[in-house]
């Protein structure tokens, strides 16, 4: 069971690491406030007053809707009320057994009562701290200030006030998660970043069933090209079994195999032993990104053009293998559309050289990370992710986008 004091120095420490609301608290900031604080309260030990330590409330119930609650725990959760230091009803010539068993359940009811004071004045002051005074002052009372106003209070206050989300906020949400995966660093962020919008719609009172999210992951992931054959693999399951959570955990392992390979070589291409007209033409993109990335370095000179040789023998094989295979005999249609091959994004090598002569070894970009070029800051960004803080800086980043950090020492970090 935790201490008063270790609850305090628990919430201190939320209460640091969270970034303050500025202005008027708006639905999402709200809902930042749920996140930090339902876990806190979920972890303290509680209710351990009960028969063989098997609790049947939970602290999350000094913020959490009662609705949500019951349907958890299976009743409203019962604020305690203070207790005497001793139990009055032991009687005198109780036998010594029960008088042990009486005070060990007087105590541990103590104790629950104390944890659930620690836990709701810390809460409560949280909130307090995370949000400007403005925003709920009102609820100050001239005697005891805000001593006898709840957690809970103070959150339905801010709740009320913010407006709420209105369902003309979120017309446009479920289109602009359709360009989610286009500023996402992978597949975790992109999973993450669709997940907080469909809680969102949630909340708005527009849900989001898991077959349209998983329509809309799967539309722009596919288009990327990224994953060839872990697409491959997914369109062959039945049905029944393509379902969000199987989308999840097969992207998510693709996308640690394809930051191996990108790790590993930055310009992989996987198998190139098909022959085709769609892989000739990518390797030949290769090539021309590796022709862009020489410099006046010798050594990486000396690579790129081994890797060229290379390649080039490659290209030259699957052409000759083209040349070779029987023709097709097919009745040409009346009509006839070409579309051109699309050839999949390929991460751009810089050496040190190039890369301290194109970005700003000072700039930094709250969505765009550490590799940014001259005049492109936080504040200049227009093409910012709903996480984007104006005020993000290297020296504060306030939890914005690592991408890249470190480039001025290794100009292509992972």
């Amino acid at each position: 069971m935790s201490s008063s004091e270790e609850i305090a120095a628990i919430f201190a420490m939320a209460t640091t690491n969270f970034d303050a609301i500025i202005g008027q608290p708006t639905d999402d900031d709200i809902f930042r406030i749920r996140e930090v604080l339902m876990p806190l309260l979920h972890d303290i030990s509680y209710d351990m007053a009960k028969v063989a330590g098997m609790a049947t409330h939970n602290l999350v119930g000094i913020i959490q809707k009662d609705t949500s609650y019951t349907a958890t725990w299976g009743a409203s959760f019962p604020r305690p009320v203070r207790i005497a230091a001793y139990d009055t009803t032991i009687k005198d010539d109780a036998t010594p057994v029960v008088r042990s068993r009486m005070e060990a359940a007087h105590t541990a009811k103590l104790l629950d009562y104390n944890t659930y004071v620690a836990a709701e004045k810390a809460t409560a002051l949280f909130i307090r701290t995370v949000v400007d005074e403005l925003w709920y002052k009102d609820l100050r009372n001239a005697v005891t200030f805000y001593n006898s106003i709840t957690a809970y209070d103070l959150l339905d206050h801010l709740v009320v006030n913010s407006g709420g989300l209105h369902t003309i906020d979120l017309v446009n949400l479920p289109t602009e998660m359709l360009q989610y995966y286009a500023s996402s660093d992978g597949i975790p962020d992109f999973i993450n970043k669709l997940e907080e919008a469909r809680d969102k719609l949630a909340r708005g009172n527009l849900p989001m069933s898991d077959a349209v999210l998983l329509a809309t992951a799967s539309s722009q992931v596919f288009a990327s090209l990224h994953y060839p054959e872990a697409t491959r693999e997914w369109e062959r399951l039945a049905p029944a079994a393509q379902t969000w959570p199987a989308w999840q955990l097969k992207y998510r392992l693709a996308h640690v195999e394809r930051k191996r390979l990108l790790k590993a070589n930055p310009l992989s291409f996987g198998t190139a032993n098909s022959v085709s007209n769609k892989d000739t033409s990518t390797i030949a993109g290769y090539l021309d990104n590796m022709a862009n990335a020489a410099t006046n370095d010798s050594n990486v000179m000396a690579s790129i053009l081994a890797k060229l040789d290379a390649l080039t023998v490659q290209v030259d094989k699957i052409k000759q293998q083209q040349q070779r295979a029987p023709a097709k005999t097919t009745t040409p249609p009346t009509t006839t559309t070409t579309t051109p091959p699309t050839t999949p994004f390929v991460a751009r090598v810089y050496t040190q050289a190039e890369a301290l002569r194109f970005f700003d070894p000072t700039g930094y970009c709250s969505t765009h990370g550490w590799r940014v070029k001259a005049g492109h800051t936080s504040a200049t960004c227009t093409k910012r992710n709903p996480h984007h803080k104006e005020g993000a800086t290297r020296a504060d980043t306030m939890r914005g986008c690592n991408k890249n950090k470190g480039w001025e020492t290794n100009p292509n970090p992972m």
